[in-house]
């Protein structure tokens, strides 16, 4: 008497010993694969280049405690001519007395409601008018009209 489990493994084995006929790939089917695969490549490079030209800064940003009185953080800005700038630079005083914690260093201030965010973070185009007007120092920020 077969068990359930030897019955299967019977069938199984004799699925598998059927050989199913193979065919190969005519040649004008394989031109046509080879020229969708350098269709697609061409396409994927121009999508890659379009990114890579969209690319006009990076930053990197390292944080860290320094004892336990010392926040540090820094912040550097890498351009695509490869040049490094140093966007922000700034340690925080966390032990004084009062909860008091003065910032030092090189920072975006918390004056306003965008001033702490750099440009590239915003989520639109331009900043309000007043921004424009009192609080960005960029050159590249048109004035207001």
């Amino acid at each position: 008497m077969r068990t359930p489990v030897t019955a299967v493994t019977s069938a199984l084995a004799a699925a598998l010993s059927f050989t199913l006929p193979a065919h190969a790939a005519k040649d004008a089917d394989l031109a046509e694969i080879r020229a969708q695969v350098k269709q697609m490549k061409e396409a994927y490079e121009q999508r890659i280049a379009a990114l890579v030209s969209l690319l006009a800064e990076s930053e990197s940003g390292f944080s860290t405690n320094v004892d336990d009185k010392i926040y540090a953080n820094l912040i550097l800005s890498l351009s695509p001519d490869n040049s490094v700038e140093v966007e922000e630079a700034c340690g925080v005083l966390t032990a004084l007395p009062g909860g008091l914690r003065p910032k030092f260093g090189r920072f975006l201030s918390s004056i306003g409601y965008l001033n702490d965010q750099h440009q590239h973070g915003w989520d639109f185009y331009d900043a309000p008018c007043r921004t424009r007007r009192f609080l960005v120092a960029s050159s590249a920020v048109m004035a207001c009209k």
